[in-house]
């Protein structure tokens, strides 16, 4: 960026900036790291003084070395493609792709999974289980839910996993992680939060929403047609 003020001596410079994360919330990470800044020759890629500028570019390279990073957690991820030692797997099908899996720790998030991998009929002794009207990608998204994983839930895959957490009646761990996104999320207005709410009977969500409400006048500002019946009751 340009720059004139009494620090460069009201001389026009051209500033540039080095900046890590600069969104982030978090306060307490660090990195430790060397920059070097170098001005490219036009249509070369080594160092020199001039032809800096191809027409009304110029190009900055900048290297960057990290050293140590401290406060920041490792990305965790799972590799689905292949059973994971020690834990009692199976395959599952979407199409023609499969899925390994844990069957303790699904049937443990859900009854569904404990049905279809313990129970009494003819899916509990397949080695490879076909799940139908399923979208691989999306039921992938509430498999990274339902593991201890990194992932992060988003405005563009928040739908088909509430969906998927419902379908499959996916309970606590899932459901807090949705609950609580929703409500310090901005990417949804309250009235579709609270649509949403409604929809799969997050009831603890409503309540979180309906306590924030400040006044009446922002509680008018919300259209009463998408509420539950036991939104209204409270309201009224």
């Amino acid at each position: 960026m340009k720059e004139t003020s009494a620090r460069t001596g009201n001389q026009a410079h051209l500033n540039i900036f080095l900046e890590c994360n600069w969104e982030s919330e978090a306060k307490d990470w660090r990195v430790d790291y060397e920059a070097d800044f170098a001005v490219l020759c036009k249509g070369e890629e080594k160092r020199c003084k001039t032809g800096l500028i191809d027409g009304d570019t110029l190009t900055v390279e900048c290297r960057v070395k990290v050293n140590k990073v401290s406060g920041i957690r490792k990305k965790i991820e799972f590799d689905f493609s292949k059973p994971m030692p020690g834990l009692n797997n199976t395959v599952l099908k979407i199409g023609d792709r499969t899925i390994n899996v844990s069957k303790d720790l699904l049937a443990l998030h859900s009854p569904v999974f404990a049905f279809l991998f313990f129970g009494k009929f003819e899916e509990e002794n397949k080695k490879v289980i076909e799940l139908q009207e399923l979208v691989f990608e999306e039921f992938m998204d509430l498999l990274n839910m339902i593991y201890p994983s990194s992932f992060e839930l988003t405005a563009s895959n928040l739908h088909h996993i509430v969906n998927l957490a419902d379908r499959f009646q996916v309970e606590v761990y899932v459901l807090d992680r949705i609950i609580n996104y929703l409500h310090t999320t901005k990417k949804f207005t309250t009235a579709e939060k609270l649509k949403i709410a409604d929809h799969y009977r997050l009831q603890r969500l409503s309540n979180l929403i309906i306590l924030s409400f400040k006044d009446v006048a922002e509680v008018k500002t919300i259209k009463l047609t998408i509420l539950n019946v036991a939104v209204i009751h409270i309201l009224a």
